[in-house]
């Protein structure tokens, strides 16, 4: 998923400066980068995980309009809060597009975004970076990051298609891919832990808001046995793509918040898990029914047991029935 920040959280107009319509603006993007920031320095990927698309251009624009340039004094604390604190922030999150994409129509009037309180250079590069971003050959999702009030929004494309390429952030959790939390080395990764359960909180917050899950539910403490992050080594999880790492998540947060919307949950009669010497019923639940192509038809599943009503992570199998 490509990020863009709104860019009235980057430069606004005279009369808003004037009108100190900035205040909320600025505090609406400090709160956005702690929110950020808790979620990453919890799993050590400080300043990693969430990167927003940028252009040569648009930052140009954005430092000739910053609004630091004025100094009147009733505005001193805010232009010192958004030179000291915001801009170096962003400067760590900026990531540049290169460029090399050009729109494919020279009429693009069908995906401007509008706002009275950018500046209107500010706003040009901004619906040219868009623009350029729409129509490249990456086929993932545009998100945008916006104010509750003072949004840029997007005048009526002709093309209804341009709409369902970009998604309107709701929560900061929609920020994050839940893959980048798998770390290349999870066995002996420390914050192993901390990284697999922030993805499941985090898995669970998008999918409330992108398939509606119920909203309420609250989740019981759960626990990871040893021979479960080993076998993530032996299922070399790692190496699958993207989008079956997701899956392995999602079935996960199911299990978790104790629903079964599409991984067929199974309790087995005479299987046991032992934990310490004693022995629990098994339960399984899947990752892919019969694999996720043509091609791939593994049956894989994960594992698990319930341990003083915990959840107890046992093992995950990427190919139940391999060799039968």
């Amino acid at each position: 998923m490509r990020k863009y920040l709104d860019p009235v959280y980057l430069a606004v107009s005279e009369e808003a400066w004037q009108s100190r319509r900035y205040f909320e603006i600025f505090q609406s993007l400090n709160s956005l980068l702690t929110d950020i920031e808790e979620i990453e320095r919890d799993t050590d990927n400080l300043y990693q995980l969430v990167k927003f698309k940028f252009s040569e251009g648009l930052f140009a624009e954005i430092y000739r309009n910053n609004p630091f340039k004025n100094q009147p004094e009733v505005q001193e604390h805010y232009t010192k809060f958004f030179k000291d604190k915001i801009i170096p922030e962003l400067f760590r999150r900026f990531e540049l597009c290169p460029g090399l994409c050009t729109p494919q129509s020279e009429n693009s009037q069908f995906c401007k975004f509008t706002n009275e309180l950018v500046p209107e250079d500010v706003l040009n590069e901004w619906n040219l970076l868009l623009e350029k971003c729409f129509f490249c050959n990456d086929p993932d999702l545009l998100c945008l990051v916006s104010p509750a009030a003072s949004q840029t929004v997007m005048v009526e494309p002709d093309d209804i298609s341009i709409t369902e390429k970009m998604l309107v952030a709701k929560d900061v959790k929609q920020l994050f891919d839940v893959t980048d939390f798998l770390s290349q080395n999870i066995v002996d990764d420390s914050l192993r832990e901390n990284r697999i359960k922030q993805a499941i909180g985090i898995c669970y917050s998008q999918s409330v808001l992108r398939d509606r899950w119920n909203s309420d539910l609250t989740p019981p403490d759960y626990e990871f046995n040893e021979n479960f992050w080993q076998s993530l080594t032996r299922g070399k999880l790692l190496n699958e793509t993207r989008s079956y790492q997701e899956r392995f998540i999602r079935s996960m947060t199911q299990i978790v918040y104790d629903l079964d919307i599409d991984i067929r949950k199974h309790k087995y009669q005479g299987d046991k898990i032992v934990v310490g010497r004693k022995k629990y019923t098994k339960y399984s639940a899947d990752v892919f029914k019969m694999g996720q192509s043509n091609i791939d038809k593994r049956c894989s599943r994960i594992f698990y047991c319930k341990v003083s009503k915990k959840v107890h992570f046992y093992e995950y199998e990427p190919d139940r029935h391999a060799g039968e």
